[in-house]
């Protein structure tokens, strides 16, 4: 079955996937995404990071640093 894809698909297939890889890598050097998800203020994000809340780390309580915005 796979004899029968011509050699032009297979070839389109192979740099797809290595533009994928290639992303990939250079996704783990830049991340402009992660602070998004993680700012206290975008409250829509399940992953936003509160400020009035714990953050336990083995059941004790470690104070969180104070924010200061830069705008």
């Amino acid at each position: 079955m796979i004899n029968k894809v011509s050699e032009t698909i297979m070839h389109r297939v192979r740099w797809l996937l290595a533009i994928g890889w290639l992303t990939l890598i250079a996704s783990m050097f830049y991340d402009p995404i992660t602070p998004m998800f993680t700012d206290p203020v975008n409250l829509a994000s399940v992953f936003h990071i509160r400020l009035d809340q714990c953050v336990k780390i083995r059941e004790t309580c470690m104070p969180q640093e104070t924010f200061q915005w830069v705008d």
